[in-house]
């Protein structure tokens, strides 16, 4: 990569920074919970627990920004660019955003003794939360400052991750795969120190050839080769399982997967249904999205027993 994106990346890293395998059976089980209270919008069931073209995005706050000044201050939504939904941006103290480090802290096992650590976001249906999920999730990682979070819009059919973080006209992953971009011009420097974002890029008519070329498994050669993410989380945003078959593919490079769902929405028979157009087997856990917080079961309590 060139001069500017290395100067960039060396200058926050000095800065101070604050599977188990499952099988179908879990989805036999998952829906036995739905009685069960919640404790937030975003709750775990686990069974395991550029050169100048990256650097089209940053800022003076953005190159400076530190791990630890992220969950302390945050620019404004219309200065930042990243959009107010994400809450672990902008309210890190929050309940929504615990669950996240939660999450985070549950994914640790599956992330032991890997270098790269790569990790697909499902679901079965749009409108579920998946890229709501991911951008939480990677923007939690990097805040824990124990290595880059590479943040990929792999929905080439409706993508938002670059409208997520204020990246509009950029050039992204289906250029990429088309053979019209390099890997320096698709990586792009957000306003969260240590978080990096690869957008969809120009919609293109043929998804899934795209998603099954041999450009794909170059993609990801090009980031475990490159210095600068050279341990590093690459957290992928996937389209819907149900309707796309792109999953499929994506889960082949994947080391696990978290599976979305929607609570009191998405039909049951879909999820059943998709899990047969997947495998399984790199499944790490189930998220279920927008749940009601009930403050009595909220996980962190004083025990006020009198002695």
């Amino acid at each position: 990569m060139g001069k500017m994106y290395d100067t960039l990346v060396k200058s926050r890293r000095e800065q101070p920074q604050d599977t188990k395998q499952t099988d179908k059976s879990l989805f036999n089980k998952i829906f036995q919970t739905a009685n069960e209270p919640e404790s937030s919008d975003a709750h775990v069931k686990q069974q395991a627990d550029s050169n100048a073209a990256v650097a089209q995005k940053p800022s003076a706050a953005s190159s400076s920004l530190s791990i630890v000044s992220s969950e302390q201050y945050q620019k404004p939504a219309e200065e930042s660019g990243i959009d107010p939904r994400i809450i672990v941006y902008y309210e890190p103290r929050s309940k929504e955003a615990e669950q996240f480090r939660i999450l985070r802290a549950r994914l640790r096992k599956f992330a032991q003794d890997k270098q790269h650590k790569i990790l697909l976001v499902l679901g079965t249906c749009p409108q579920e939360g998946k890229s709501f999920i991911a951008s939480n999730l990677a923007i939690s990682i990097a805040q824990a400052g124990t290595s880059p979070v590479l943040l990929l819009d792999g929905d080439l059919r409706k993508p938002s991750l670059h409208k997520l973080f204020g990246l509009t006209a950029a050039k992204g992953l289906a250029d990429y795969l088309a053979g019209n971009a390099s890997f320096d011009e698709i990586v792009y420097l957000t306003d969260v120190a240590e978080l990096y974002v690869i957008p969809a890029g120009d919609i293109p008519h043929n998804p899934a050839e795209l998603i099954a070329s041999d450009r794909m498994q170059l993609l990801f050669n090009d980031i475990k080769t490159n210095s600068n993410f050279s341990t590093c989380w690459l957290t992928i945003d996937s389209p819907p399982v149900i309707s796309t078959p792109e999953p499929a593919i994506l889960i082949e490079h994947v080391d696990g997967f978290i599976y979305v769902i929607q609570a009191d929405k998405t039909d049951k028979k879909l999820v059943k249904d998709s899990l047969v157009q997947i495998d399984t087997n790199k499944l790490l856990g189930v998220v279920f999205n927008r749940i009601a917080y009930q403050a009595h079961n909220y996980y962190y309590y004083t025990d006020k027993r009198e002695k």
